[in-house]
């Protein structure tokens, strides 16, 4: 099974954090954007069964919370972008 992986580098190219998000275990989750906020908090978006499942994570890597959005058709439910503004909305 597919899973989201979050690797974060430090400015020297050396690995600060890696992260996998397992939504559900029994099926594929693929990430499709990730972005950052102004508080270095990241944000990962994409699809699995479950729709368009974004998740957010602190700048050290410590998993926040997740949120999954499901249409009737999940084959249109895909999260292909995502962006933080500076009040710290997320949208996808």
């Amino acid at each position: 099974m597919l899973d989201y992986v979050i690797i974060k580098y430090n400015c020297k190219g050396d690995t600060s954090w890696i992260r996998r998000y397992n939504g559900n275990d029994s099926t594929n989750d693929i990430a499709h954007s990730i972005c950052i906020d102004d508080l270095s908090n990241v944000y990962v978006t994409g699809e699995n069964s479950d729709g368009i499942t974004t998740v957010k994570y602190d700048s050290s890597g410590n998993f926040k919370w997740e949120r999954s959005y499901t249409e009737i058709n999940l084959d249109e439910c895909i999260g292909i972008s995502i962006l933080a503004d500076k009040s710290g909305n997320v949208y996808v």
